[in-house]
């Protein structure tokens, strides 16, 4: 059963200027789609594209299954950007297409959805070292992302890579159990997220919606006519913090336990 979140048009815009400035997308881009419309990933794909002038090839479904005919796509359509699950790009990996044809093209491969393996991350560094590695992290509720880390170095298979440092227009840190703020290199918490690219709930879901979103515990006192509440949606998961203000790490106990924990993000409604 779909969640139904509510993303306005407002969020998408917030987080597509910072999501392409970050990553230099531009009008001479092209961008290969491999998400589904229906999935949120294709809102990176589908507002990089027209926010920028780039092309979008949509890469038919089926080519996924055909690793050479994939890659012969990529190649004809003169392919620069990437915006896929890791379970997209794994699949090449793990299927060896790279031994048949390498797209060369190829500038910008940005990942989430799942954790990248770090042995197929190391695959496509091999054959396409010039390009730009990003490890993305969010949840629907949030816009796409909240975090980015840039690959800047070489990782070994058995280390995590981190899911990175905010976009600019969120702010994104830990809270422990009883809602203080994780400052510390090592500790863990709850991932939490504040920023206008926020959603604004679930569709005609009051009850749930409700549930999910709560006064944030660490501003109390924030309300004010024009803006309400400070509010938190409770979803599910956690990080570990490697630095104060700079990069966080996903749990293990995350990795493992994907829907047994908690992800709480915050909005703020803000008067148009």
């Amino acid at each position: 059963m779909p969640k139904g979140v509510v993303v306005s048009h407002r969020s998408v815009i917030d987080f597509i200027e910072e999501f392409t400035r970050l990553f230099n997308i531009t009008e001479h881009d092209v961008i290969g789609n491999q998400a589904p419309f229906d999935f949120d990933v294709s809102v990176k794909d589908i507002y990089s594209t027209l926010k920028c002038g780039a092309t979008m090839q949509i890469i038919p479904k089926k080519f996924f299954s055909f690793p050479t005919k994939l890659l012969d796509y990529l190649v004809e359509r003169e392919v620069t950007t990437l915006i896929w699950a890791v379970s997209a790009l794994c699949i090449i990996s793990t299927l060896k297409g790279f031994d048949y044809k390498v797209p060369q093209k190829i500038r910008k491969v940005i990942f989430s959805g799942e954790v990248m393996p770090v042995k197929h991350l190391n695959i496509w560094k091999k054959y396409l070292p010039e390009a730009m590695y990003v490890n993305v992290y969010g949840p629907t509720e949030i816009t796409c992302n909240c975090t980015y880390h840039i690959i800047d170095r070489e990782y070994e298979p058995g280390e995590n890579l981190p899911i990175g440092k905010p976009f600019p227009n969120e702010k994104v840190f830990l809270l422990d159990e009883e809602d203080r703020e994780v400052t510390k290199p090592g500790e863990k918490g709850e991932i939490c997220v504040s920023g206008t690219a926020l959603s604004l709930g679930y569709y005609n879901n009051p009850e749930q919606t409700a549930k999910a979103f709560v006064q944030n515990p660490l501003n109390q006192s924030i309300w004010s006519q024009s803006t309400g509440p400070e509010i938190w949606h409770i979803t599910a998961k956690m990080g570990i913090c490697i630095s104060h203000h700079e990069k966080i790490s996903r749990s293990s106990i995350w990795d493992i336990a994907l829907n047994l924990e908690r992800l709480r993000l915050h909005w703020r409604a803000v008067e148009d």
